[in-house]
């Protein structure tokens, strides 16, 4: 653990959601209960975002360290400076969230989001699964995800990396996975063929569902 200056900063450049999120959620570990962190980001959706995150962590959001500071030369929003008092507690708002991602290279942008939305839950600390089923079972392969980038967003192989090491759990549909060919030996670390009854069982157990 570290001790923060009278304020440090997290520059989160031109990362966005999820993407923004998890960082954040990865470098506040290192202060102590207390400290006072700056966030820095490009992204206009931080504003509600972040006060969000906060709550769900159980950090204290000072609405009065909120800034946005405008780039005249462009006339866009250039940063979002945001005050987080960091405080080590439990989320009181823990869910369990199924995630389905149905795309892959046939709509690179809902799979892209599908995985944005993923990060920003897992860098919440909500239980958060995704499943990969019909076209979607081939973002299990390293080959298929290191192949879509869509704008705006962080490269897919980033974020699938970043939900994994966060902790979410990533299935793939068997049926889905056999009829394109995708064996467990194709499949990247971390993921994991299993057939509808686990998907039943998330369900059943009162996780919230939604669909890409």
């Amino acid at each position: 653990m570290r001790e923060a200056s009278e304020i440090d900063v997290i520059d989160g450049g031109d990362s966005g959601c999820g993407e923004l999120l998890m960082r954040m959620r990865m470098q506040v570990r290192e202060y102590h209960d207390g400290s006072l962190i700056r966030v820095v980001t490009a992204d206009p959706g931080a504003r509600d975002d972040i006060p969000i995150w906060c709550r769900m962590l159980g950090h204290e959001f000072d609405a009065g360290l909120f800034t946005m500071m405008v780039d005249r030369h462009s006339s866009s929003l250039s940063a979002i400076a945001q005050g987080i008092p960091l405080q080590e507690r439990r989320s009181k708002h823990l869910a369990q969230l199924l995630i389905s991602v149905t795309h892959s290279n046939d709509d690179a942008d809902k799979a892209t989001v599908g995985f944005v939305v993923a990060n920003a839950a897992v860098a919440s600390d909500q239980d958060t699964t995704v499943f990969l089923s019909c076209e979607g079972a081939r973002l299990a392969q390293q080959v298929t995800i290191d192949g879509i980038h869509e704008d705006g967003f962080a490269p897919l192989t980033e974020l699938v990396a970043n939900f994994v090491e966060g902790g979410g759990h990533l299935l793939v549909c068997s049926p889905c996975a056999t009829k394109r060919g995708i064996s467990e030996a194709d499949i990247i670390d971390g993921a994991q063929i299993v057939g509808g009854a686990r998907v039943v069982e998330l369900l059943a157990g009162g996780a919230t569902g939604l669909t890409y």
